[in-house]
């Protein structure tokens, strides 16, 4: 039956085993252990007969094999046939005794095996061979198979065990699943990620980490800590391996070497762990070099910004002051130019008047240079010629330097014009000059070159073979007042000043320098569409000499300026009324004053300058204004662009400047 232990149809017994014959001798049964006896022997009872024997053995055997906790088949070696199974097989295959009994074992156990079946091969013996069989039903079983060769009743067999470790193999199958999506999420990971052991052998990479260094995971598995850091630098640091061991998770930069030699900068987070019973740091590696690129742009864009507010700062400074300055410096030089003209035999009067006239001359080209700053754009806009500024800046210095510095000229022949202010343009090309001059202290080769860029850009280089700046110098070299001049041989206004007129002129400055191989300044200015016009010399309108005297409306709200431009026009020989408001010259103007000319101050209370210019006009639309200030910014351009018989005169001005203005103002 099914689920009892079969054994195959044995031979009737003969007589002699039967004891029942007069003549047999009497056979003595075999000792059984006494305690299966109790189980196998009546109380009272003589000894069992010999079939009885063989039964009792029988069922002994079918009970130990029933009770073990593996599926036990026993084999004939030399037919391959199967003679017992325990009910543990026939639990496993899902097929009755009756069917397995009798049968060439691979028939039922060894179809769906891998690779060579123990039983079949010979009679081969096998410990704990791992197979997978099939059941009755067709599904597959993970058994582990054993095969012994026994003596059973004076004969060898083969003794088969199967053990089902599908659950052991459905946990490895797991396991290994598990292991395969870690692995897939391990490599798949934007973070390089490196185990290794606290001595800084490395014990696993993902791909990441090798693709971060260019190297393949068999070569990193081969290598420390210390073959991917840069010497002189520690990875893993005493006091950071002890912040590890105390279980902290540590957040740390480093820099480390790719296979290709260049050095590239990491951000790590690093922590203990515990791996096949020992203790191991795993740490996540961040590729930081496009944010430290971005830190550094910031720092570089929050310095300019610094700087430009520190310039903007010395603007408004300048700007409030210059219009006072200006006041100040144009009466000491008005008077004193207008001295100069009326002590011509004089000798020494004349001399003392011209020094009080440089002296007023230099204070404001000092006050112009400080308004360059604040001027967000250039005192004049005509078409200029840089290649022809460039030349008469490199033929005053070949005069000044006495030939301590080769100055070398490399002009664009067809460079194209910008629109620009050419007295501002020359005095930042001087300054740079100066300054490149100045770091040449024995002999050097100063480089002036031109080019254009493209169709809206040209280029100016001013480059010298000097000592160059260290970083720290250049990093301040825009700030005003900063200097590395002795006392007394620089202002530190040099550099500020010229970022102010290339600023002023829409254009963009660098500076590059290292120590011992001189600086290259690059200036960039937007071009104009149009080719350059040879420039022409300015012809000087020349007084009639039979000219009569002008009559002059002289408006200004500082009395300084009122009498020494007074006195000043009174010594060309004009008529002047001098008021002090805009609103006192229209109330003369309405009430039928009509001069020759006007000279109006820019900046006054009330209506001020442009309040009253609009007025004036009104009332007398062709009457000649001479803008007189000491701020050219963009709204008196835009005044003197609007209206053909208005001009500029900057403040401060000689003699000559004020004669040539009143003879433009009363041709035109």
């Amino acid at each position: 039956m099914a689920g009892e232990m079969v054994n195959p149809p044995r031979g009737e017994p003969g007589p002699e085993s039967v004891g029942s014959g007069p003549a047999a001798a009497p056979r003595r049964p075999p000792s059984i252990p006494w305690r299966l006896r109790r189980r196998f022997r009546t109380p009272g009872a003589g000894p069992k007969p010999a079939g009885e024997r063989q039964q009792a053995s029988d069922d002994l055997q079918r009970l130990l094999l029933n009770n073990l906790p593996a599926g036990v088949v026993i084999v004939d070696p030399m037919t391959r046939i199967i003679e017992q199974v325990n009910e543990h097989v026939v639990a496993l295959f899902g097929a009755p005794g009756e069917n397995l009994v009798g049968r060439r074992c691979h028939a039922f156990l060894c179809p769906a095996s891998e690779g060579a079946c123990p039983v079949c091969d010979l009679g081969q013996v096998v410990d704990n061979s791992d197979r997978i069989m099939l059941r009755a039903d067709g599904s597959r079983l993970s058994v582990m198979k054993s095969v012994k060769r026994i003596r059973l009743d004076g004969q060898e067999k083969l003794l088969e065990c199967f053990v089902d470790v599908s659950a052991r193999t459905q946990a490895e199958e797991a396991l290994r699943e598990s292991e395969a999506r870690y692995r897939i999420l391990f490599n798949l990971a934007s973070e390089g990620i490196l185990a290794h052991s606290l001595d800084g052998r490395f014990l696993e990479v993902n791909e990441t980490f090798t693709r971060m260094h260019g190297c393949s995971r068999e070569e990193m598995l081969g290598m420390t800590l210390a073959d991917i850091t840069p010497p002189g630098f520690s990875n893993m640091p005493p006091e950071r391996l002890q912040r590890v061991l105390a279980g902290a998770s540590v957040t740390y930069e480093v820099e480390h070497i790719h296979k290709d030699g260049h050095v590239f900068p990491l951000e790590v987070v690093a922590g203990l762990v515990a791996s096949e019973g020992r203790s191991i740091i795993l740490a996540f590696h961040r590729d930081i070099t496009e944010r430290r690129r971005m830190e550094e742009e910031k720092a570089r864009l929050e310095a300019r910004l610094q700087q430009t507010q520190r310039v903007e700062s010395l603007a408004l400074l300048a700007g409030g002051v210059a219009h006072d300055m200006n006041n100040v410096l144009g009466a000491i030089l008005g008077l004193a130019s207008a001295n100069q003209k009326v002590h011509q035999t004089d000798d020494r009067a004349r001399e003392a008047f011209a020094t009080i006239a440089k002296a007023a001359i230099r204070g404001g080209t000092m006050v112009k240079s400080l308004l360059t700053l604040a001027r967000q754009n250039p005192a004049e806009q005509r078409e200029l010629d840089l290649n022809g500024i460039l030349r008469e800046e490199a033929q005053l210095l070949e005069r000044t330097t006495l030939s301590k510095v080769a100055v070398t000229l490399d002009l664009a022949p067809d460079l194209r014009p910008i629109q620009g202010d050419a007295g501002a343009l020359a005095h930042a090309f001087m300054n740079l000059c100066v300054n490149a001059v100045d770091a040449m202290a024995d002999r050097g080769i100063l480089t002036l070159r031109t080019r254009n860029l493209d169709q809206d850009w040209i280029e100016v280089r001013v480059q010298d073979t000097g000592s160059g700046m260290p970083r720290e110098v250049l990093e301040r070299a825009f700030d005003p007042f900063f200097t590395t001049k002795p006392l007394g041989k620089g202002t530190g206004l040099g550099l500020p000043i010229v970022y102010g007129t290339v600023k002023a002129h829409q254009g963009a400055m660098e500076v590059q320098s290292e120590p011992g191989r001189g600086t290259l300044v690059i200036l960039r200015f937007p071009a104009c569409r149009a080719p350059a016009r040879e420039p022409k010399a300015e012809a000087e309108a020349r007084p009639d000499p039979g000219g009569k005297p002008l009559e002059v409306l002289l408006v200004d709200d500082d009395e300084l300026v009122l009498g020494s431009i007074q006195e000043v026009l009174e010594i060309l020989g004009h008529q002047v009324l001098s008021l002090r408001s805009g609103e006192e010259a229209l109330a003369r103007v309405e009430a039928g004053c009509r001069p020759d000319v006007v000279i109006l101050d820019m900046n006054m209370p009330g209506l001020g300058g442009a309040g009253t210019l609009s007025r004036l006009l009104a009332v007398l639309p062709g009457l000649p204004i001479i803008l007189a200030t000491g701020r050219a910014d963009q709204a008196v351009l835009n005044l003197v662009a609007a209206h053909p018989q208005v001009s500029l005169l900057p403040k401060p001005f000689t003699i000559q400047d004020l004669e040539r203005s009143l003879r433009a103002a009363n041709l035109g």
